[in-house]
């Protein structure tokens, strides 16, 4: 079964390039995100711890907040243009393929098929498989990265919360 779907995926590993290094920024700018509720958190310790070396402390935390911050940033953007754009490349090529084979057609089978479904099939359910490939790897990966790093880091800044807020979505 996987093997009669080669055709629709192809065009989405045309380039495997941009695919892989759009898929590997993903959980990246994942951790990234993790880290700045993280360095919040250890800024504000040191502002309540206060001491000699607390100002110094907080100052290099605010520039690493800020670095993770960019480096999140600039991932989701790399990997949002790469995903994304591969996404529509294979959407056109799939768009041409079809078309190619739409004109090979006899006249008699358009004769039968509705209008309306040859053009839902070459518009609308070709545009479906991009908008379900890029944004699925974007936020799927992301997702697999930032749900269990976040219940990790929940866990362990708060085990009640993290019970609380476990007990409030399974019941």
């Amino acid at each position: 079964a996987l093997r009669s779907l080669g055709p629709i995926w192809s065009p989405f590993v045309e380039r495997p390039l941009p695919l892989v290094v759009g898929t590997l920024c993903v959980p990246l700018a994942g951790l990234a995100l993790l880290l700045l509720p993280w360095l919040a958190g250890r800024i504000l310790d040191e502002a309540r711890g206060g001491g000699p070396g607390a100002a110094d402390a907080i100052l290099g935390l605010a520039l690493a907040f800020g670095g993770a911050a960019l480096a999140e940033a600039l991932l989701r953007f790399v990997a949002r243009k790469l995903l994304i754009d591969a996404s529509r490349r294979a959407e056109a090529r799939l768009k041409e393929r079809l078309e190619r084979h739409l004109v090979r057609l006899p006249i008699p089978w358009f004769e039968r098929a509705g209008t309306g479904d040859v053009i839902s099939t070459t518009t609308q359910d070709v545009e479906l498989l991009r908008f379900c490939t890029g944004p699925a790897l974007l936020y799927g990966g992301q997702a697999i990265v930032v749900i269990p790093g976040a219940t990790f880091l929940v866990a362990t800044a708060s085990p009640p919360i993290a019970l609380a807020t476990a007990v409030a979505l399974i019941g």
